[in-house]
């Protein structure tokens, strides 16, 4: 289980640098207020809310249904 905590934190810092620099990106297009912004704009906030998504689903679900999966193989 040890292992497991350690390969936990060890992955979850380049998948939170990688979402953060790329959500980071985005911000100036997301606040942007010239003309003709408007379809980029919303672009923005949708890259930036898939990338947020994407990377709790990677980080909390992923893993959480993983320990249930083999914990309820390691019982049979």
């Amino acid at each position: 289980m040890k292992n497991r905590a350690h390969a936990g934190s060890a992955c979850s810092r380049p998948v939170m640098a990688t979402a953060f620099v790329a959500s980071l990106g985005f911000f100036p297009t997301a606040f942007s207020k010239s003309g003709g912004a408007a379809v980029d704009r919303s672009l923005a906030s949708v890259v930036i809310g898939g990338l947020v998504s994407s990377t709790l689903l990677s980080l909390l679900v992923l893993p959480s249904l993983y320990a249930r999966v083999m914990r309820e193989r390691e019982q049979d």
